[in-house]
């Protein structure tokens, strides 16, 4: 997926690059739209549920009724590395495969690059997720939007 910025003033247009593939079951699930999100504390102040930060990757397919998509996430990240999948009743990662909601009940993200300059930022590497039914597995590139706790006074 690529993002564009037309500045139609001055004739530019800037583009960032979004890639992001995912496998459910071992079949290729078509990644039509994503987002990241990483709400934290640059001052390592940790937030109302007692975590330093909390990051969410979210996909949906190309359907016009999407009927598979993911929604991962995890906690305390602030570093490339291995972070577990949170299964949290409050901050669960979930799936959907053909409209059926499952529960994610283990696996990690394994970030490669993880920046983060105030509103934005960029994450690239892989995650393993596993159900009761099922399992899969996403390679990623992306934009990461952030939330800074310290600027909201939270």
């Amino acid at each position: 997926m690529k993002t564009c910025v037309a500045l139609t003033l001055i004739g530019l247009s800037i583009c960032a690059q979004a890639s992001i593939s995912c496998k459910i079951g071992g079949v290729d699930i078509r990644v039509s739209d994503n987002l990241a999100d990483f709400n934290y504390s640059p001052s390592g102040k940790p937030g109302s549920t007692g975590k330093l930060s909390r990051f969410r990757l979210m996909t949906l397919d190309g359907g016009e009724a999407p009927t598979s998509s993911i929604e991962l996430k995890t906690v305390d990240i602030t570093t490339p590395g291995d972070y577990a999948l949170s299964t949290e009743s409050l901050w669960r990662s979930v799936i959907r495969v053909q409209g059926k909601q499952q529960k994610v009940t283990g696996g990690k993200f394994h970030f490669t690059r993880f920046e983060m300059h105030d509103a934005t930022g960029r994450a690239a590497g892989t995650v393993e997720f596993t159900t009761e039914q099922i399992s899969g597995s996403c390679v990623f590139d992306v934009e990461v939007k952030g939330i800074n706790r310290d600027r909201l006074g939270l």
